[in-house]
C-alpha cells in the first residue's frame, strides 16, 4: 500500500479531491491476476474488514514506513 497524499483527480474524472489518498494491488483473487484500488484514508479507516484499519490496535497494520529511495543521500 502507497500512501499518496492528496489526489487531484477524483475517481469520476472530476478535479480537486482533497482526501488524502492510498494505493494498493489486491494481489490475485480467485486465480485472477487481482487489481489496483484506490482510496482515501476515511474510507480505509471505515473498511468492511478491520484487519485494513491503519489503526494502532491493529496487528496487522504495521506503520507507516519512508522508502529510503526518498532520503536525501550525501
Amino acid at each position: 500500500m502507497i500512501f499518496i497524499g492528496r489526489s487531484q483527480w477524483n475517481g469520476d474524472g472530476s478535479i480537486q479531491d482533497s482526501s488524502n489518498i492510498v494505493v494498493y494491488h489486491t494481489g490475485p483473487i480467485s486465480g485472477r491476476l487481482g487489481e489496483m484500488r484506490r482510496l482515501s484514508i476515511e474510507e480505509l479507516l471505515r473498511h468492511p474488514s478491520p484487519r485494513w484499519r491503519p489503526v494502532a490496535g491493529n496487528s496487522n497494520f504495521l506503520g507507516v514506513y519512508r522508502w529510503n529511495i526518498l532520503r536525501e543521500t550525501n
